[in-house]
């Protein structure tokens, strides 16, 4: 897979009322020699199609979507290497290998994490992020990126409902219709505030399907995540940007009282979730950020989590359960497509290209060029993830490798993976550096051979 990167950085002594204003670079465009080189990103959303895009209605008679995609098309082509670097990754998806836009955006820089990168829109190709092949993806650095994680048995989902005021009945649903889709033994934990929801979770299929009431606090609660250790994790509740993000979580106490809700905040859920392969948090701007402090989504990826989608504004349940159905519909395909092969790359970014255009097409039928011009609603999730996608080793069931070794062993094929890119820039003749891929290659093969027994 090949991948252009934007990489945003912020500017020093930036006003809170000034414009945006970025420092934007290139650093590994796909040949691209002049990579590298950066040029100013200044951007107000105070005026413009970004404020009508902000503040418009999620449907909109006019062309507001587009202007907004055009305008930071615009601001963005300053730079002969950016537009090289997008052709060439267009160029690439048109031969079948994909190649997304990965938008690093920098803790320097969270008032970048406002513009609606989502819309970037190409002059012939038009919406990248509705591309096949291509998808608009929000990167954050972490100190330590994840890299492999094993998989034996069934794959782990917990499902957090509690938004107050707001019934999960329809959420549950929307999770429970698509589940067929991921065609490999799974585990659902609902945690949830309403009888209704805990009623039927709990009947729908004892062997695989378990209901549980949501924890009093929010260290019970993180905890219990942390014990599900769980794959995809799940989250329906309310949501801020403000203070890095958090949400407002109704344990069923608060449900039927009224009462003060859970507080997750980045720090004490990312400790506790750090293993997940996907976390949703499928709440009011909680991919959304401010001038100052970076969205919650970006935040849990900063800290460690694999990868986050996030909303970027408000939305309504409805939007919210039909994103959850056609979010998890093209997960499960995902998955069950690439675990059976052995390890599978836990890219997001195809399983979001065709989770927006269910989104658009949902809110408004029509050919989908033409409706996603107006429609907003398929803008709203943002994908986050580390830099590099982790990825899953699957093992055999009856493995009888210790957690211990097993962790090592991927440490391992990932330093010697680590090590075999590198020398490539080390100079060597072709010959030498043949013989020594081939070493290389014979040790990551004994220890994968052990992994997978």
């Amino acid at each position: 897979m090949s991948h252009t990167l934007i990489a945003v950085r912020g500017v020093a002594n930036i006003e809170d009322d000034s414009p945006i204003v970025a420092r934007f670079e290139i650093p590994e465009p796909p040949g691209v020699p002049q990579g590298g080189i950066s040029a100013d990103l200044d951007c107000d959303v105070t005026g413009g199609p970004f404020q009508g895009l902000i503040s418009g209605n999620i449907l909109d008679d006019g062309q507001i979507v587009q202007e907004s995609g055009a305008e930071l098309w615009g601001r963005l082509t300053v730079h002969p290497a950016f537009v090289n670097a997008i052709t060439t990754s267009v160029q690439a998806a048109a031969l079948d290998t994909p190649s997304p836009i990965r938008i690093e955006i920098d803790e320097s820089a969270p008032h970048a994490e406002i513009l609606p990168w989502e819309t970037l829109f190409h002059p012939q190709e038009g919406f990248l992020a509705l591309e096949d092949r291509l998808s608009i993806v929000r990167t954050a650095r972490c100190p330590k990126e994840a890299e492999m994680w094993p998989l034996r048995g069934p794959v782990r989902i917990a499902a957090v409902l509690g938004a107050a005021d707001v019934s999960a009945l329809d959420e549950w649903r929307s999770l429970r219709d698509v589940l067929d889709q991921l065609n490999r033994d799974y585990e659902l934990v609902v945690l949830t505030c309403e009888q209704d929801v805990y009623d039927e979770a709990a009947a729908a299929d004892p062997n695989r399907i378990s209901a549980e009431w949501i924890p009093g606090d929010a260290q019970e609660l993180t905890n219990r995540l942390k014990d599900l250790r769980a794959h995809l994790i799940h989250l329906f509740a309310h949501g801020s940007s403000d203070h890095e993000g958090y949400l407002e979580v109704t344990d069923p106490v608060a449900h039927e009282s009224g009462g003060a809700p859970i507080y997750l905040e980045a720090a004490g859920l990312a400790s506790k979730i750090r293993g997940a392969w996907l976390v949703t948090l499928n709440a009011c701007s909680a991919g959304g950020a401010t001038n100052a402090t970076n969205s919650l989504a970006y935040e849990l990826v900063a800290r460690g989590v694999s990868a986050a989608i996030g909303m970027r504004e408000r939305v309504s349940p409805e939007t919210a359960n039909t994103f959850t159905r056609t979010l998890y519909r093209e997960v499960f395909r995902h998955l069950a497509e690439h675990l059976e092969q052995g390890e599978v790359e836990l890219d997001w970014s195809q399983v979001m290209v065709k989770a927006r255009a269910a989104l658009c097409s949902a809110s408004t039928p029509g050919p989908l060029k033409l409706v996603a011009s107006k429609v907003k609603t398929w803008t709203l999730p943002a994908l986050y993830t580390q830099v590099r996608p982790a990825s899953v080793q699957i093992l055999p069931r009856d493995s009888t490798l210790s957690d211990q070794r097993v962790s090592d062993l991927v440490k391992k094929i990932a330093e010697l993976r680590r090590q075999k890119a590198a020398l490539d820039a080390m100079g060597f003749p072709e010959h030498v550096l043949s013989n020594m891929h081939a070493m290389v290659d014979a040790e990551i093969a004994a220890r994968e051979a052990e992994l997978t027994g």
